[in-house]
């Protein structure tokens, strides 16, 4: 088995891929529901593929190595900066998320 670090990095830069597709997907879809539907699923579909086991990877190998490494300040900066990241996310997101899955499903028939 190789490193973790360089199998999260290579799933790292197939994401960012992934996350191109996707924008080009959501671009279809919101020109016409319809046609871009199917696309928007295989994209949604290819990252649901990947992030599992690549959050897996971080939850019990990274993190658990970065806490032997980070100290208790750079830890306290990096949850304040991950919070102002955040803020900048729609507080609807997640029922915007719902209806679109609610959308998709419809669409493809379901």
């Amino acid at each position: 088995m190789g490193c973790p670090l360089g199998a999260l990095k290579g799933e790292h830069v197939k994401g960012r891929q992934l996350v191109a597709e996707l924008e080009s997907a959501t671009a279809a879809y919101s020109a016409n529901k319809e046609d871009g539907c199917f696309g928007l699923i295989q994209a949604l579909q290819s990252l649901i593929a990947l992030y599992p086991a690549h959050i897996w990877k971080e939850d019990y190998l990274l993190f658990p190595m970065a806490t032997k490494v980070v100290s208790d300040e750079d830890d306290a900066l990096l949850m304040e900066q991950f919070a102002v990241a955040e803020s900048g996310f729609d507080s609807n997101a997640h029922d915007n998320y719902e209806a679109l899955v609610e959308d998709l499903t419809h669409l493809a028939g379901g």
